[in-house]
């Protein structure tokens, strides 16, 4: 999982460890031993160490960046309520449907659930 910046992988990686007891998401990063052990790396760079092929984004723009990757899978999170954010998706979205990936996304519907858009 790729964050805008070391405090924002920082955050992340604390609400991870303590977002509910019974709950937990097995995790590591830059420090917490050998990286390719990890399922899940947090890091705020390109660089993917535990040769992970799903990818996935807080930072929209950055998503073009990774067609030619080893990523078989991109996933781009993003706050709809953030002009900057929502325009740097579609930005992404575009350059992505035109290199001719296979592109979807999904929104929040009214009920909380993840609708397809269409």
């Amino acid at each position: 999982m790729q964050t805008p910046d070391t405090a924002a992988r920082d955050a992340l990686n604390e609400r991870l460890w303590t977002y509910r007891e019974d709950s937990f998401l097995p995790h590591g990063g830059p420090g917490d031993g050998e990286p390719a052990t990890q399922p899940i790396f947090l890091t705020e760079t390109d660089a993917t160490p535990n040769g992970a092929t799903l990818r996935v984004l807080l930072v929209p723009a950055a998503a073009p960046r990774f067609v030619a990757d080893a990523a078989e899978r991109v996933i781009v999170l993003f706050e709809a309520r953030d002009e900057e954010a929502m325009a740097a998706a579609r930005a992404a979205w575009k350059t992505l449907r035109d290199a001719g990936s296979a592109t979807s996304y999904w929104r929040e519907g009214d009920e909380g659930d993840w609708v397809k858009g269409r």
